[in-house]
């Protein structure tokens, strides 16, 4: 469709008239063909992703990070108890495992003029939820982690307040927590799920005297970075995962137990997983490199197309950027002497030739003419193999 371009050539018996309209139109095409480019080249700059959902099914979750704040009064996390998958049990005193010498909480910043008392609970990603269906699993795998709180101060926990003395508690992925310098928000998803987390979208309230059934599921946003360039040439992206945690909760009122006695301990919650079925969004790009280039393709064809049914093909050009590098082998190897198209039918430095003479360079002159159209115009192969088909016919 290369001809489009070549519109400055005139034809033979053109009018000028036709000719003015014939150079307008390709001119038109072409520009409108190179808006459409500039066009196709603005989608890919300002292209915003979109997002597809699916579902991702889990058979093992990591047990949480779980921020545990409490305001006006320090707070103190009296006991923690692991309930296994085989039913049995682990308490720990403060959340302390001795055995291994492993703390599971650990402080968060006191500024002195701040109200705010937090505390991280980690497992330092040893502790998981198992899928319960899983034969042959892990029977240490946790099922549900137990909390029990108290404040230091219960008289200044609500001071400030006119409800009973609270805790505000939030989930946080142990790969992706960047408000405790786990992570770095990065993207603009990570930037927003942490300012979210700023606002407690997730968060629950352990309250004075009742116990907090917290159930979590795990939602996943895999998201493209911007320094990743090929995703813009339509590779498959290197993909960055911000996960985060939504939650749903219960309270219930409690009573006087063996684990529970109300001078020791003011509250409860406990931890589990709610589903193993992962919401997941994945960002896709709408607009590529090669997405343009075979749209630019199709476009170019159209017009080419269109400029044909208008004014038909001109003319075809064999030779491409190839040929014009490697002139001087091809020249090396071409007798132009006497070739239709570039001598003329009588050679200048013999005006005077004979009859013979004459019919010859014809001779040769239609010999070249029959090699060229062969090796560049007419696909011959079909008739050779015509006559090859008659002649073992004949024999």
């Amino acid at each position: 469709m290369v001809f489009v371009f070549d519109f400055g050539r005139k034809i033979f018996k053109e009018s000028k008239s036709f000719y003015s309209l014939r150079l307008t139109t390709a001119a038109v095409v072409i520009l409108l063909y190179l808006a459409y480019l500039s066009f196709l080249i603005y989608e890919i700059v300002t292209d915003v992703p979109l997002l597809q959902a699916s579902l991702e099914y889990l058979d093992i979750i990591q047990v949480p990070d779980i921020e545990i704040c409490g305001y006006m009064s320090d707070i103190e996390i009296s006991k923690c108890v692991f309930t296994w998958r085989d039913w049995t049990t682990s308490s720990y005193d403060l959340c302390y495992n001795t055995n291994e010498s492993l703390p599971y909480i650990y402080a968060g910043p006191r500024p002195e003029t701040s109200s705010s008392y937090c505390y991280l609970f980690t497992g330092n990603r040893t502790l998981y939820y198992l899928m319960p269906t899983l034969t042959n699993a892990d029977p240490h795998s946790v099922n549900h982690i137990d909390f029990y709180f108290r404040f230091k101060n219960l008289t200044s926990a609500i001071s400030s307040v006119i409800s009973v003395a609270t805790i505000s508690a939030q989930l946080y992925d142990p790969d992706f927590n960047p408000l405790w310098g786990k992570a770095e928000a990065i993207t603009t998803v990570d930037k927003f799920v942490q300012a979210e987390w700023g606002l407690q979208y997730n968060s629950f309230a352990g309250i004075y005297n009742y116990s907090t059934q917290v159930r979590f599921k795990k939602s996943t946003i895999r998201s493209i970075l911007k320094s990743d360039i090929g995703a813009v040439f339509g590779m498959n992206p290197k993909y960055h995962n911000t996960s985060y945690l939504e939650t749903t909760s219960a309270y219930y009122p409690l009573h006087p137990s063996p684990d529970f006695q109300f001078n020791e301990t003011h509250g409860h919650f406990a931890v589990g997983v709610g589903s193993f079925v992962q919401d997941l969004q994945t960002e896709k790009r709408g607009h590529t490199i090669l997405g343009a280039l075979g749209v630019a393709g199709g476009a170019f064809g159209a017009i080419g197309g269109i400029y044909i049914i208008l004014f038909g093909q001109p003319r075809t050009k064999p030779w491409g950027l190839m040929h014009r590098v490697a002139k001087h082998e091809v020249a090396r190897n071409a007798d132009i002497s006497n070739l239709p198209f570039v001598t003329p039918l009588i050679d200048p430095s013999q005006p005077y030739q004979s009859a013979d003479q004459r019919v010859s360079r014809l001779e040769n002159r239609f010999q070249e003419l029959e090699v060229l159209l062969s090796d560049y115009f007419v696909d011959a192969s079909p008739l050779k193999k015509l006559r090859h088909r008659r002649n073992s016919s004949s024999n």
